[in-house]
């Protein structure tokens, strides 16, 4: 699976002063279930912008709002709608294929 951890603020403290920087939210469009399980566990919910709605699992079916793009099926994504909902990061996983 290729993920990239996006929410997390680093501090650091020098010798006078503390300085904190807030990475900028993600928008992730995942077309992996196991993705958008975890991202909803850790509570980003909010950065996803778009899921394969027609194969979504009873207990994700809070993504079904149109808050989420669907960004069509594992196999056969819908391009224009990904393209559409503008993610920053795209999640998918090896066994859904070559994409060019």
């Amino acid at each position: 699976m290729k993920l990239k951890m996006c929410a997390f603020t680093a501090t650091a403290t020098l010798l006078l002063s503390t300085a904190s920087i807030a990475q900028a939210e993600q928008r992730i469009a995942t077309f992996d279930l196991g993705s958008l399980d975890t991202l909803d566990a850790l509570g980003l919910s909010d950065q996803v912008v778009g899921v394969p709605k027609a194969s979504l699992p009873n207990y994700l079916e809070q993504y079904l709002e149109e808050t989420y793009t669907d960004i069509g099926g594992l196999r056969s994504p819908d391009m224009e709608a990904l393209s559409e909902s503008e993610p920053s990061l795209i999640l998918y996983t090896g066994r859904q294929g070559d994409w060019e």
